[in-house]
């Protein structure tokens, strides 16, 4: 071996065993900031939600998983400060489980249909998922089956080998909706505390909330075909492309991602999302409710849920179900974004958190309190000016104006240009401008024939819409120079015609002439007196110059046939001649 690659090899022996060192450094540390809290010998299992390191001991009786037993503790995650406790420890178990009990094996043997797991519990008297009265005082065996694609939880006394009843299945594979427990000749069972609980949630947000029992497809379209709801909330057989909200001679009314696509496409996305089936957050791509109800959009909207919550490792987090959603509504309540109040939830339920029960989809800086208006309108522009005809001059202050309404408000408008008759807007003139229906410009050194201005309105909702100038302006740049109208020289005083005679069409040229460099204002006038176009505003040089006239007066309408008078304004003097536009 030569010496170079017995280096190499000892650096890279000393690289992997510092890793080990800096691990084992990092597992002490961790395990010694904990010991400064709780002494005991109880295994803790560690993990990282948001800004919060979180250890959580789940209890255990033997093999028995005792229901709604924990201990958690909470950490900021950048200053190691201690941030919560939590536990829930009931009083008065034994200290080991009786013996001689029911073995696995003899409790799957009396259950309906093909067994798909079973595990030992000490059922809680406050359990949302085995919720038997009274609460069994031995230990029990809860076996999940599936009946003819039911899935059916049966609990079996440990110790007597009695059956005591069913749990509360999972869901396999502001609105709040739940469905059928079971399917067959009739329907039967509904989550409806879960419901009821969003619904409740809701209602505290400032959502008022329609909690439904098996709703049929046309009471969920209906529901999001609207621009009122925004919270919405299914708990249902189901996955990541349907559920089944509704039930009718003991068939499932099945709701498919794609229809929520067709349903929603008029509509804004929906601000808020809990998919409760238990695949519904397993998959988040197009043709999803993660997707659709988003309408494949990451800001101003989230969806959250459930993955694998009727596999056997999100045993916990489904008796904790319950609390989980209590705690994320209570947290999005406080004003907290949404994947905040996830995060705390997670943190305060480790085991949903740990295993992946439970996932996040959508914008992380969302909040929903205080209350989001969803709007299904988008606003509406006209009346743009300038609106086609006008010759704006490079450096001249121009107002550009508009209308833009809406029916909650238009909370912002942006302004842009083209030079191409509208194809394409490349040039920004204005951004986040407020709804005053007027912008001052000044006009850039450009040279089009063929310019157009744009207005997008933005509402409260975050739609949009746009509307442009009806015809094409002029905009005239130092590099064109101004047409002289075939006169060369410079006149001894001020000069004012139209360049050729009367009568004339709107697009026609006006003429004038200028002994000097100096400031000129043009402006057209009506018999009344009224102005109706301002041709010009800026410094010209000395010579002969035309402009054109517009084929819009400056409120946007279109000159009629008659008789107008230009005035010239200069420094040293005026002029004024007659116009006579013709059919």
């Amino acid at each position: 071996m030569s010496m170079g690659r017995h280096s190499a090899l000892t650096s890279f022996a000393a690289i992997v065993l510092l890793a080990i060192l800096v691990l084992a450094a990092g597992q002490a540390g961790a395990q010694a900031l904990l010991k400064r809290y709780d002494s005991s010998d109880l295994p803790f299992v560690e993990a990282e939600f948001g800004n919060k390191r979180v250890y959580y001991h789940q209890r255990m009786l033997g093999e028995a998983l005792v229901e709604n037993d924990y201990i958690i503790y909470q950490f900021d995650k950048s200053t190691d400060e201690l941030l919560a406790r939590k536990s829930n420890w009931r009083d008065g178990l034994p200290g080991i489980l009786p013996p001689d009990l029911l073995q696995s094996e003899a409790a799957e043997a009396v259950v309906d249909g093909t067994v798909l797991s079973s595990r030992l519990y000490i059922i809680s008297p406050e359990s949302d998922v085995f919720p038997l009265d009274p609460a069994p005082g031995n230990p029990c065996w809860v076996v999940r089956s599936d009946d003819e694609g039911r899935l059916v939880i049966t609990i079996i006394d440990a110790v007597t080998g009695a059956r005591l009843g069913y749990g509360i299945p999972p869901p396999v594979t502001g609105f709040s909706l739940t469905g059928p427990w079971e399917f067959g000749d009739s329907c039967s069972g509904a989550w409806t505390s879960w419901m009821n609980n969003a619904a409740s949630w809701f209602n505290t947000m400032g959502y008022p909330a329609q909690a439904e029992r098996w709703p049929r497809d046309g009471k969920v379209s209906a529901t999001i075909k609207t621009g009122t709801t925004a919270m919405f909330y299914e708990l249902a057989h189901g996955g990541s492309e349907y559920f089944q909200s509704g039930c009718l001679g003991g068939i499932p009314s099945t709701i498919h991602a794609n229809e929520i696509s067709s349903w929603i496409a008029d509509y804004t996305k929906m601000p808020f999302t809990f998919i409760g089936s238990c695949g519904g957050m397993c998959e988040t791509g197009s043709g999803t409710f993660a997707y659709e109800f988003r309408k494949g959009e990451a800001e101003s909207t989230t969806v959250v849920g459930y993955c694998g919550m009727a596999e056997t490792w999100c045993d916990a987090c489904w008796g904790h179900s319950i609390g989980w959603q209590t705690a994320l509504f209570n947290y999005m309540n406080q004003g907290n974004t949404v994947k905040d109040a996830f995060d705390m939830a997670q943190a305060d339920y480790p085991a949903c958190g740990l295993n992946g029960c439970m996932r996040f989809a959508g914008d992380t800086a969302w909040a929903v309190v205080p209350v989001i208006k969803r709007d299904p309108w988008p606003p509406h522009v006209s009346a743009i000016i300038p609106g086609g005809g006008e010759v704006l001059y490079h450096g001249t202050d121009y107002e550009i104006t508009w209308i833009a309404v809406d029916n909650v408000s238009v909370d912002s408008v942006d302004i842009v240009l083209s030079t191409d008759g509208g194809f394409t807007f490349p040039d920004t003139i204005a951004t986040g401008e407020p709804n005053d229906s007027s912008f001052m410009w000044t006009v850039p050194d450009i040279d089009s024939k063929t310019a157009r201005i744009r207005i997008i309105a933005t509402d409260a909702g975050l739609n949009q819409a746009a509307n442009k100038s009806a015809a094409n302006f002029t905009l005239w740049g130092t590099t064109s120079g101004l047409d002289s109208g075939g006169l060369a020289g410079t006149p001894e005083g001020i000069v004012l015609r139209t360049a050729s005679g009367n009568p004339v069409k709107p697009g026609s040229e006006i003429l004038f002439g200028l002994p000097e460099t100096m400031r000129v204002s043009l402006n057209l006038y009506d018999v009344a007196g009224r102005r109706v176009q301002s041709l010009m505003d800026s410094e010209r040089p000395a010579g002969y110059h035309v402009v054109q006239l517009a084929r819009r007066s400056a409120t946007g309408e279109k000159l009629v046939p008659g008789v107008y008078f230009v005035r010239i304004e200069t420094p040293v003097g005026g002029a004024t001649a007659k116009v006579v536009i013709a059919k």
